[in-house]
């Protein structure tokens, strides 16, 4: 029924019905009367109704849900059929680590203040679709920007091309004021840092040592290595894994700790000088190993003047050997030809068929010694060809921990350069 007026009244200024006036009747019908309702009370349907917390958002009315403390990820979805005009909000406490994410048909408007991410500030979240879009903005009330008592957290740690640079990028500014120490910041393995220096507010860069195409090395930074702008201090990080985007050829010298009759001279990779004619030279070393029941060995590369006596190239299953390890094969040279020996040091023939016996010694002679499963396989490289597997130890190589070492039988002092690389 429509609505009809069926008299008029006249009242004067005291709101009295002046005398003669008409009087008037509305006839309203009830849906009117509600459409009157919302009119004159101006609200209505706009006002926001309480929701229950929730990541999926369906925006077909107004909504709000009560404040939330960050405690993990939060990754905000639409779902259903949103209606044009609906909004949602919610207050969210930072807890200084995770960030809300979006889907990506929400679409941050701009001025939006962004998510703050310090430890208890209040971020309030509107989501508004307006018929084609879900459009949101941050905000936070002005004055209470919460307090800040979480440190830095490591975000990536990453070796460049040259294998030579670490980069270390965290998830705020840091305090540039704070003396750096490459002592705060150690590798594993035979690896090692120097002069860590700021690059901008979020990153610390280093030297290391060169890092290898496909060689895993982890991190350790003490506790206190970085500080923020507000004075928190980073906690201890045990062992994450860097990505390194080395290109760098697998070549690692590697400097033996036990020198038995011999002297160290030089830098990388070292010349070892014998001063005696014993047989019980022998150079070992713990800075790299091949783990138990691991598959790898050890690469060794002639890079200098080749020893006049007997060396030998092997592997051993402890690092604390004073002897040749009885129970692995190895690679001896003499002069210009390779020997392979095997348990008490005794001769043996190559069993790989068109297995290299003589090769001439030249610097960048390389040898490998690895393993693969139970089986010791030796290869060899002569003048940069392709490795050449000329003989299998058979099961020998056990599942033992694997280092490598080296073994010489000096006729005369017999200066030799060697590079030891893992692989």
């Amino acid at each position: 029924m429509a609505s009809q007026i069926r008299s008029v009244i006249t009242l004067n200024a005291k709101g009295e019905k002046e005398v003669g006036s008409l009087e008037a009747q509305l006839e309203v019908a009830a849906e009117e009367i509600t459409a009157l309702q919302v009119v004159v009370s101006g609200l209505g349907s706009s006002l926001p109704s309480l929701t229950a917390f929730s990541t999926t958002l369906t925006l077909n009315a107004n909504k709000y849900a009560t404040q939330q403390t960050v405690g993990g990820a939060l990754a905000f979805t639409a779902s259903g059929t949103p209606v044009a005009g609906s909004k949602y909000f919610v207050r969210l406490v930072a807890n200084g680590v995770n960030v809300p994410t979006f889907a990506s048909n929400f679409k941050e408007l701009e001025g939006s203040a962004g998510f703050d991410n310090r430890n208890g500030v209040i971020n309030l979240l509107q989501v508004f679709y307006d018929g084609a879009e879900y459009l949101y903005t941050w905000a936070q009330r002005r004055g209470d920007l919460g307090a800040d008592n979480v440190g830095p957290i490591l975000n990536t740690a990453t070796v460049g091309a040259t294998g030579t640079t670490l980069t270390l990028v965290f998830n705020e500014s840091l305090d540039q004021t704070k003396v750096l120490s490459a002592a705060d910041f150690t590798l594993s393995g035979s690896k090692s840092d120097s002069s860590p220096v700021y690059v901008n507010a979020t990153t610390v860069s280093m030297t290391v040592t060169a890092f290898t195409a496909g060689e895993v090395i982890t991190l350790n930074v003490a506790a206190g290595a970085v500080r923020d702008l507000a004075g928190n201090n980073i906690a201890a990080i045990a062992g994450i894994s860097i990505a390194n985007n080395s290109t760098g050829a697998s070549s690692l010298a590697v400097r033996f700790t036990t020198k038995t009759n011999a002297t160290e001279s030089g830098a990388a990779p070292w010349t070892y000088t014998y001063a005696s004619q014993q047989s019980s030279d022998l150079l070992n070393t713990s800075a790299l190993s091949i783990p138990a029941s691991t598959d790898g060995g050890f690469e060794f590369e002639v890079s200098g003047a080749t020893a006049a006596g007997f060396p030998i190239l092997s592997i051993s299953t402890t690092n604390t050997a004073t002897g040749f390890n009885q129970n692995l094969g190895a690679v001896g040279l003499s002069g210009g030809s390779v020997s392979l020996l095997s348990g008490a040091q005794a001769s043996i023939t190559p069993n790989v068929s068109g297995g290299l016996q003589t090769p001439n010694l030249n610097v960048g002679t390389k040898f490998r010694l690895f393993r693969v499963g139970n089986d010791l396989f030796a290869s060899m490289s002569v003048g940069g060809a392709a490795f050449t597997t000329f003989h299998n130890f058979g099961a020998i190589g056990g599942t033992a921990v694997l280092y490598p070492f080296y073994l010489s039988f000096a006729n005369n002092a017999s200066p030799l350069n060697m590079k030891v690389s893992k692989i």
